[in-house]
């Protein structure tokens, strides 16, 4: 049997494809370390610590950041890393 572009596997004789794919590794953080590096910070301390982050090849690791603090009147991050909520998105 062959595949439709007129690939086959030359041992086993069955249908083959050519695959390409463009995939980018992510480091996993630790939410704990990132938690406290964003301990105590001002709202304008924290996106500065966040958006200067790199990866692993020296490019921005955050494309995008929000923070969001509660109550609205609150200037920093707390102190007590249990109240300090981290969400991670993945392109």
């Amino acid at each position: 049997m062959v595949s439709s572009d007129g690939n086959t596997d030359p041992v086993s004789g069955k249908p083959s494809a050519l695959l390409n794919a463009e995939v980018r590794v992510y480091q996993g953080m630790n939410d704990s370390d990132l938690k406290k590096g964003l301990s105590e910070k001002s709202k304008t301390e924290a996106l500065l610590f966040l958006t200067e982050m790199k990866d692993a090849e020296g490019n921005n690791a955050m494309k995008d950041v929000k923070i969001q603090l509660s109550p609205p009147w609150r200037m920093n991050i707390p102190r007590e890393l249990d109240k300090i909520e981290v969400q991670t998105n993945f392109e």
